[in-house]
């Protein structure tokens, strides 16, 4: 995986209030072992099927397998995707789309991960998902967003970043949210 931060322009830190998002459940653990679980020598099979409602494998940038548990938020969740230059590196700008399946439903998973909520996101990773491809899988570090203000750093150059803006754009900004799970063993 790419090594990332996720960081917002005035974060408040509190836990968003909307009370018309369905609660995050709670993962099942032998789902989990049955997707992410392999002994030790075991080549991963990268998840064909990306159901939201169920745990998957994908193989990240560097080649190895990614477990990530149920998408938090599924679908076209983005407005815009930009590349930008802040000075000390490429970032992605994202403009979301207002409402539960937009800026709300995102500030309810990056609260749960900002807090490393163990059985919702014990990582405080949040993979962003196009097909079956991980663009990105940044260390949540706020808790809420407001709907411009949420800030990809990456360690890539121009035009890697530039084609992560292609990727989200040719979604036509439909982005599964995954929280990322460790390797169990």
């Amino acid at each position: 995986m790419v090594a990332v931060c996720l960081a917002a322009v005035g974060c408040t830190g509190s836990e968003v209030e909307d009370t018309s998002l369905d609660p995050l459940t709670t993962p099942s653990q032998d789902e989990y072992q049955e997707v992410c679980g392999l002994d030790a020598g075991d080549k991963p099979t990268p998840s064909a099927d990306l159901d939201p409602d169920r745990f998957v494998l994908l193989l990240g940038a560097d080649g190895f397998a990614v477990c990530l548990g149920p998408a938090a938020l599924d679908g076209p969740s983005l407005e815009s995707a930009e590349p930008a230059f802040d000075g000390n590196g490429w970032t992605v700008d994202l403009v979301f789309r207002e409402g539960a399946m937009g800026i709300d439903g995102f500030n309810q998973i990056a609260f749960e991960c900002s807090n490393s909520n163990p059985d919702i996101c014990p990582t405080k990773e949040l993979a962003f998902v196009t097909g079956n491809v991980v663009i990105a899988a940044p260390a949540i570090q706020a808790s809420e967003f407001s709907r411009s203000s949420v800030v990809i750093s990456l360690q890539q150059t121009e035009s890697e970043v530039k084609t992560i803006v292609g990727l989200i754009e040719g979604v036509d900004g439909t982005v599964q949210f995954r929280p990322v799970w460790p390797r169990p063993g």
